[in-house]
């Protein structure tokens, strides 16, 4: 086992001096310090036990073992020649271990391990809170002839004597394990049952337990049940020594400077208040009810979490947090399964996986690090990649990272995780606006090498936030020579909105990958769509602010923009989010796009996405999770053929490689259609998808007819009159103040039924009164629910901003014609942060095949059900 040392060599010894040479060459090899025959503790000299008067030869003990930089020892060691036995140099060692407790029953970090060696046999105790003897025991079994390394010893031995180290530091299965037990532990604890204040206290905690192993004065985790003298039981105690404890980390200033912020912090921005004190949480947990012991003991059975890999934040925050907290932090956290796909493109297409040397020199930067997910990550690929030595490692991660973020309290836990990543601690500042223009003297004068980061979304004093970011990563990087790696809102990359952001991104750096994410890649936080970009920046614009996206696209004409679609990250499309590892035959995952994945014979391959976009290979034909096709995945494009009259060049990959609509065949649609009906009336059938996503499917889907079931195509002006918006100006509060049950209903966006009705004397903000209309006639949603149709027959209606109004200037079956042109539509709208607009333009550009015949009448039937089912939820 990588966490012991062995003392047998299998080496005939003669003597007790060559038993004792033999114990020291292997104790050094396990990394101890040795004393011989002494003490340095003046302390422990001053109470030493005395085997005089124990009628025993007087002195010390063979070996004291020290880890590194502690002044008191942790094991006491006896030698005896090979004729002598091995217990009885254990119990010699066990007299001191005894004695000096007496002696000093509240000190901590006392020595409490006994080792008696002969030679030919190792015999080990430890000493318990209870004032026992245990064995050490490994798997259940006594451990015997091999002694725990110095690195993992006080941190790796549990108060029950189970050494938890035999694998080394912990890793992100024993966190996993561990934290659906608190979390079941906390639903008996008011304070922590719900809300943010458990993923919070359970970080604290463990980092708690990090800084003890940290700090071999303070005493072990595992000895924690022996302090507080005269507390009622065992659980105050503990308790009270967690407490005492966290007081002692912020009032002591090194320790506040580095974990200060995850054991009290507040914070306000635009979007959230929190507060957190550690210690007030801990005095709302009634002691004696065996709470702190329950907590003490799951922690206590942890391997040292000095010296492990995994995101901390990130763990805690999957299995602790309730759905809406998550949705409430998913603003500070990225998927590190998202994270951990991509970087393998960028280290690629940078040449930073060549060796360790050409990343080492690196300055590595997320200007909104939140949780540090993109360090770590990047931290850990550097580690499995190069595998370099934990000096090496060490060094590079000190001076190679840099986090910022707004918030002091995401710092502290960016600091923590990338502690736990293998780095000490980097320059990761909090309280700290990196789109402020006094950033620019933060950072190092001639940029940064890499960037990678996914910035928060929204307005701001910035203007769109999303975009200042990005307009700023772009600024901050080496020219010629910087990477970008960026998540940005797809409306970035395609709407008319963004095309000043988006040129000035063609115009300054050369795009290598752009990625769509699934919509519910970051559930529950948002449901909004997401794109990778990676780019490098050039050593100058290529046409300068005075171009035109024509000149630019000339400009960039050679250059390859790979696109691909992860239409699976590994977790269900759905706010449930649940694993999707199903396998094919050849071990290839079948719903995951950005995993590696080994075969039956144990090769590694590397994952669809790195597949396609490095190696070039397109992946096969495949069906999502609920079995729908998938359609095209990859393409590699000029920047010329992603010109588009309105929007400049598109980025995002949905459009060039699924331009075609979403459609199922008309006898499937009929049959699902007639099916949910009959779900809906009570009759036992089975659906292909849930109730309220199966009706959205059949509303969201065009429909494959036959070529004597439909009309050639036609365009949208041979059908209406000319589209007319709503009215600008008719906000809620101008048709509240006309609001009549008998008046005519207000439409806008989507497909419910509309909530105001106002009567004729209705007007706009500026004092006009509003247009009324007349049925039949459509209302189409031009932001919200973009794309969305609504069919009003007869009756007159009001339509504010958010829709357009189609009448009808031929005989045209409004009903045919919604569920023909909706799903076009939809796909049309450009997103805009969590919402989505569409464009008066590409209304009125749609063409369409409206059925003819009994199929219209089919179609029309079935879609006046499923709008009324549709408002049911």
């Amino acid at each position: 086992m990588m966490g012991l040392v062995s003392l047998l060599t299998g080496k005939s010894l003669k003597n007790e001096p060559e038993v004792e040479v033999l114990a020291m060459a292997q104790l050094k090899k396990a990394g101890y310090e040795l004393t011989m025959r002494q003490c340095k503790s003046p302390l422990l000299r001053k109470h030493w036990p005395s085997k005089t008067k124990a009628a025993k030869a007087a002195g010390y003990p063979d070996i004291l073992l020290h880890v590194a930089d502690a002044e008191k020892p942790i094991c006491v060691w006896e030698n005896k020649g090979p004729a002598e036995t091995a217990a009885d140099a254990l119990a010699e060692a066990q007299f001191y271990i005894e004695g000096l407790r007496k002696s000093l029953p509240n000190e901590p970090a006392l020595p409490f391990i006994a080792a008696g060696f002969n030679g030919k046999e190792l015999r080990i105790a430890i000493y318990t809170n209870d004032g026992k003897w245990v064995p050490i025991k490994v798997d259940g079994q006594e451990l015997r002839d091999s002694f725990p390394k110095a690195e993992f010893v006080q941190a790796g031995i549990a108060a029950n004597g189970v050494f938890t180290a035999g694998n080394g530091a912990a890793n992100v299965k024993d966190l996993r394990a561990l934290l659906p037990k608190l979390k079941t532990l906390y639903r008996n604890i008011a304070t922590l049952s719900s809300g943010r204040t458990p993923i919070d206290f359970t970080v604290a905690i463990l980092t708690l337990k990090l800084i003890v192993e940290q700090q071999p004065d303070w005493g072990s985790w595992s000895e924690m049940p022996r302090f507080s003298p005269g507390a009622q039981s065992v659980d105050h105690a503990i308790g009270e020594r967690f407490e005492t404890l966290a007081k002692r980390v912020l009032s002591t200033k090194e320790l506040k400077g580095k974990y200060g912020d995850i054991f009290d912090f507040h914070e306000k921005s635009d979007t959230l208040e929190v507060a957190f004190s550690f210690v007030e949480v801990l005095g709302t947990i009634e002691k004696g009810q065996g709470f702190f012991l329950k907590l003490f003991d799951l922690l206590d059975q942890l391997p040292p979490l000095a010296g492990a890999d995994f995101d901390i934040f990130g763990e805690v925050y999957q299995a602790i947090g309730d759905e809406a907290t998550k949705k409430k932090l998913g603003e500070f956290f990225t998927g590190r399964h998202i994270i951990a796909g991509v970087l393998p493109i960028l280290f690629s297409r940078a040449g930073f996986d060549k060796s360790f040397s050409s990343i080492r020199s690196k300055k590595i930067a997320d200007l909104a690090c939140g949780t540090g997910g993109f360090l770590t990550e990047m931290l850990r690929r550097v580690r499995n990649d190069h595998h370099p030595s934990t000096s090496n490692l060490k060094a590079f991660a000190q001076n190679a990272f840099f986090g910022y973020d707004i918030g002091h309290a995401n710092a502290s836990r960016a600091r923590v995780n990338m502690y736990f990543a293998g780095d000490g601690f980097s320059s990761i500042r909090g309280g700290f606006d990196s789109l402020a223009g006094s950033s620019a003297t933060t950072f190092p004068k001639d940029g940064f090498d890499i960037i990678a980061t996914n910035p928060p979304y929204g307005t701001s004093n910035y203007g769109r936030i999303e975009e200042a970011f990005l307009l700023k990563a772009l600024a901050t990087l080496k020219k010629g020579t910087g990477w970008l790696l960026i998540v940005l809102p797809t409306g970035v990359l395609e709407n008319p909105r963004s095309a000043k952001t988006r040129f000035a991104l063609l115009d300054q750096a050369m795009i290598t990958d752009v990625i769509s994410l699934p919509k519910h890649a970051f559930a529950p936080y948002t449901q909004q769509r997401t794109a990778i970009v990676i780019a490098q920046r050039r050593k100058k614009p290529l046409v300068g602010e005075a171009g035109t996206w024509q000149t630019l696209a000339t400009a960039a004409q050679h250059e390859n923009i790979n696109m691909f679609i992860v239409d699976n990250d590994g977790f269900a499309n759905s706010d449930k989010r649940y694993p999707t590892d199903k396998r094919a035959p050849s071990g290839e995952w079948m719903h995951d796009d950005l995993s590696e994945w080994i075969d039956s014979e144990g090769f590694k391959h590397p994952s669809k996405l790195f597949q396609s976009l490095v190696n070039g290979t397109s992946p096969a034909e495949a069906t999502n999770e609920f079995g729908e096709p998938l359609g095209p995945k990859h393409g590699v494009f000029h920047p010329p053929a992603l010109l588009h009259a309105e929007r400049g060049i598109v980025l995002l990959p949905d459009i060039p490689l699924r331009a075609e609509l979403k459609s199922i065949p008309f006898a499937e649609w009929k049959h699902r259609a007639d099916q949910v009906e009959a779900f809906a009336k009570g009759d036992l059938v089975s659906l292909p998808l849930p109730f309220a996503e199966e009706v959205e499917f059949l509303l969201d889907h065009g429909i494959e007819f036959d070529e004597t079931e439909v009309d050639p195509p036609t365009t949208l002006d041979a059908l209406f009159k000319p589209v007319v918006k709503g009215d600008t100006g008719l906000t809620e509060a101008m048709i509240y103040q006309s609001a009549s049950e008998s008046g005519s209903p207000v439409y806008g966006g989507g497909r419910g039924v509309p909530r105001f009705k106002a009567d004729d004397t209705l007007k706009r903000d500026n004092g006009a009164f509003a247009t009324k209309f007349n049925g039949p006639a459509l209302v189409v949603s031009m932001d919200g629910s973009s794309g969305s149709v609504q069919v009003i027959e007869k009756g007159s209606f009001f339509c504010n901003h958010h829709g357009a109004v189609l009448l009808p200037s031929s005989d045209v079956n409004l009903w045919c014609f919604a569920q023909v042109a909706e799903p076009a539509l939809r796909r049309l709208a450009s997103n805009v942060s969590a919402s989505a607009t569409l464009t008066k333009p590409a209304l009125e550009g749609i063409k369409v095949r409206l059925p003819i015949g009994p199929a219209a009448s089919e179609v029309e039937k079935r879609r006046r059900t499923l709008i009324s089912l549709s408002r049911l939820f």
